[in-house]
């Protein structure tokens, strides 16, 4: 089977898009019924459609927009949680060092031997020091929380 198409001489406008309510969206030219005196129809639809599909273009932009935001604020709470579990595994870290150095303080039998020239209880100075400076604890809630707020949706690419 072939299909052929034959020219009627009529013509056919065509509105191919949804159209809401009973708006018409085709009109077919006919010998009692030519297409110029469909012309006020054919705009009068125009006039009426247009701002009902500006509306619904502006719905679905702002649904989109909405969409949007909520899947953003969804991946910055996850990267929040990320981050906070980040600082946990850090102070957890901090937690372990900590008990090392408390173990070496125990055990401390050096006896005024020197490590580069300073005395091993400078070292064991030194390492208090850094586990103060790198414990999340010791920078106080209200900045472990701050640091948290700071994260965005973007913060992490994963």
């Amino acid at each position: 089977m072939r299909q052929e198409l034959q020219p009627t001489g009529c013509f056919l406008f065509t509105i191919k898009r949804y159209l809401p309510g009973s708006l018409r969206r085709e009109w077919l030219e006919r010998d009692d019924a030519p297409i110029e005196e469909r012309l006020a129809e054919i705009v009068a639809t125009f006039l009426v459609a247009g701002p009902i599909m500006a509306e619904e273009r502006r719905q679905r932009e702002e649904q989109a927009r909405q969409e949007e935001e909520e899947r953003q604020r969804r991946k910055r709470d996850r990267n929040r949680w990320r981050r906070f579990a980040e600082i946990a595994k850090a102070w957890d870290e901090v937690g372990t060092a900590r008990r090392f150095l408390q173990a070496m303080r125990e055990v401390d039998q050096t006896g005024g031997v020197m490590v580069e020239g300073k005395p091993v209880s400078e070292w064991l100075d030194w390492a208090e020091g850094k586990l103060k400076a790198v414990d999340p604890i010791e920078q106080g809630i209200a900045a472990i929380f701050e640091d948290i707020a700071n994260i965005k949706y973007w913060t992490y690419h994963d």
